[in-house]
């Protein structure tokens, strides 16, 4: 009877886990518990895990949809246009070109990247954006 307790409680921890998930790093912790959680858990538990990460994960895209349109209508609004195939956050950049973001901001302070190449949108907290192209 006490394994069962346990058990249950470790449906509910992880359904309560995959509820609050929202960032990179609850999403990498739910991926651990799931992981351990599978070990022991019956078809039907898996299936219910796996149903509410499904609803979770479409729910967060949903949410990131509305986001990003929010900030497209900021920056339309202004006049200010932005081609993502162009301009990059830093952290982008940085991934595609295998750097650390360190390294991207001090290549923008000492002007290896130029002045023109960098755009900071006020709109967006600040953001900065780097021209997609190869700096060195």
């Amino acid at each position: 009877m006490i394994y069962m307790v346990a058990e249950q409680q470790s449906i509910t921890v992880l359904l309560g886990l995959i509820a609050r998930m929202k960032t990179a790093d609850d999403i990498r912790h739910v991926g651990q518990v799931k992981a351990r959680f599978y070990e022991y858990a019956t078809a039907e538990e898996a299936i219910q895990v796996r149903n509410a990460l499904r609803l979770r994960n479409d729910e967060l895209i949903e949410e990131t949809r509305r986001e990003s349109d929010e900030s497209l209508k900021i920056l339309t609004a202004t006049g200010f246009v932005l081609d993502t195939a162009i301009w990059l956050t830093i952290k982008r950049y940085a991934d595609k070109y295998n750097l650390s973001q360190q390294v991207v901001v001090n290549w923008i302070n000492r002007g290896v990247i130029p002045a023109d190449a960098v755009q900071d949108v006020p709109e967006l907290n600040n953001i900065r954006l780097v021209k997609d192209q190869v700096y060195r």
